[in-house]
């Protein structure tokens, strides 16, 4: 079972749209990290498509990590 994740638009200002349409999530943790990898927002993912508000992030480069059991994704975008 392998984690996806399309992220839409990158760069982003006010949300991002995380897709899975291959495996539609359930109960799957989202942490949005900093650069220093400080955890800044965490959320849980359900279903294909799931839209994450970047309200209070400054500008900048982020990671989402993706948890699902003991599968890890990590994706990179950025806040303008």
């Amino acid at each position: 079972n392998d984690l996806s994740l399309n992220i839409f638009p990158n760069p982003a200002s006010e949300f991002i749209q995380l897709t899975n349409s291959s495996n539609p999530y359930s109960n799957v943790s989202l942490e949005i990290l900093d650069v220093t990898g400080r955890l800044v927002k965490n959320s849980t993912l359900r279903g294909p498509t799931n839209t994450i508000s970047l309200e209070g992030l400054q500008e900048g480069t982020y990671f989402l990590r993706v948890i699902e059991n003991k599968n890890v994704l990590i994706k990179k975008f950025v806040k303008m």
